[in-house]
């Protein structure tokens, strides 16, 4: 009888303290002015504390997220590869490689901390104070395993709608714009595309890198569309180089 509450305090007390340390890092981020977009940290502490006052209902709810977001990182893991041109990434990797190997390291943790709690939160302890009626029949994450299934869903559906989004004429036309800005010999790779509006009055984003074997730009197109006239248009580059070819770069320019 007692196992079972063992194991909801231990997952709780646990999933509390990763939804802190995430909250501190995404302060952290914020307060330097980097980008960071926090996903564990409400929903850590959240169902942490639940868990610790041995709420079977959380515990089919959390395990039923942590079976969704397990499938969402590894799909996403699995499917980057074939998304992205692998001379980008491997330029990527070359100018990054200590961010992406730091990134890809977090990344396995936090799919193995999920894995955990799934176990956790399924085995055969809580899972028969569950059978045992605790939780109402008709509880819709009766089964925490769907939670898998939903995932992997998710992220085909994404996949899919992406791919499509990317395969309109507005969103090569702004590809075509971006070769114009980026100039030089490089190669292009549309990252992100949206659409806000339509018929005459709408507003296009995109996300264009170009890209070489040693170089990458990121180039941000937004264009503002008018009763179907073309009011304004706005483009920032980013430059993604090497420390030294920057160096270089800006010596040159001085020495001008």
């Amino acid at each position: 009888m007692e196992e079972y509450k063992k194991i909801l305090k231990r997952t709780g007390i646990v999933l509390i303290a990763v939804g802190v340390i995430d909250a501190l890092i995404m302060f952290y981020c914020i307060s330097h002015g980097f980008k960071y977009k926090s996903l564990l940290s409400v929903f850590a502490v959240v169902g942490g504390i639940f868990l610790t006052q041995n709420n079977l209902k959380a515990a089919n709810i959390v395990s039923f997220f942590s079976a969704l977001l397990f499938a969402w990182v590894i799909g996403l893991l699995i499917l980057f590869p074939f998304n992205v041109p692998l001379k980008l990434q491997a330029t990527f990797f070359r100018l990054h490689s200590l961010l992406i190997e730091t990134c890809l390291c977090a990344v396995l943790l936090i799919a193995c901390l999920l894995l955990w709690i799934y176990s956790s939160l399924t085995s055969a302890a809580v899972m028969r104070e569950i059978e045992a009626g605790q939780v109402p029949s008709g509880f819709v994450w009766k089964r925490p395993v769907l939670g898998f299934l939903t995932g992997g869903c998710l992220v085909i559906l994404l996949n899919v709608f992406i791919v499509m989004s990317k395969q309109s004429a507005e969103a090569e036309t702004l590809v075509q714009k971006a070769k114009l800005k980026a100039g030089g010999d490089y190669q292009y790779y549309l990252s992100s595309f949206s659409k806000r509006g339509a018929g005459d009055d709408r507003n296009n984003k995109a996300t264009v890198i170009a890209y070489s074997g040693d170089e990458i730009k990121k180039i941000n197109i937004e264009e503002q569309y008018e009763r179907g006239i073309l009011s304004s248009i706005s483009f920032d580059v980013v430059y993604d180089k090497p420390k030294k070819q920057q160096a270089i770069s800006a010596a040159a320019g001085e020495g001008k």
